[in-house]
């Protein structure tokens, strides 16, 4: 029988914490996912939204910054909406503003990355 697949492993994992909103230790196996397997999106998106929950903002930009680098198109709006979102939240707004306007119209996250972008610039106005 062959041995299990570590990225896999360590991912099913965090998932599970995840799920159990215990962010702290999901985010230590998707971690273990990402060392297994650095251009794993998916284990980066993961980790990007454990920081978020977390509040580290910082930390998730770069999981999802390093999650777009890998991810195929058809996730990558979902990740710079997080991407946005994470900047947000480190009041970087005209940064935020600027990712938020690549959400197309239509998009299933369209409206939010709007009224997103719309506290963001009622936020650097202030």
């Amino acid at each position: 029988m062959a041995s299990p697949d570590p990225n896999h492993a360590a991912y099913v994992k965090g998932d599970a914490l995840w799920k159990q909103g215990r962010f702290k230790e999901a985010s230590h196996f998707f971690l273990i996912a990402v060392e297994e397997w650095p251009d794993d999106y998916q284990a980066l998106w993961a980790l990007g939204n454990c920081y978020t929950e977390l509040k580290k903002p910082r930390k998730a930009e770069d999981a999802f910054r390093r999650a777009i680098e890998a991810c195929d198109s058809s996730d990558r709006h979902e990740l710079v909406f997080n991407l946005a979102n994470a900047l947000f939240d480190q009041k970087r707004f005209a940064e935020a503003m600027a990712l938020y306007s690549e959400i197309p119209l239509g998009h299933r996250l369209s409206q939010k990355a709007k009224r997103n972008a719309t506290l963001a610039k009622n936020r650097s106005d202030a």
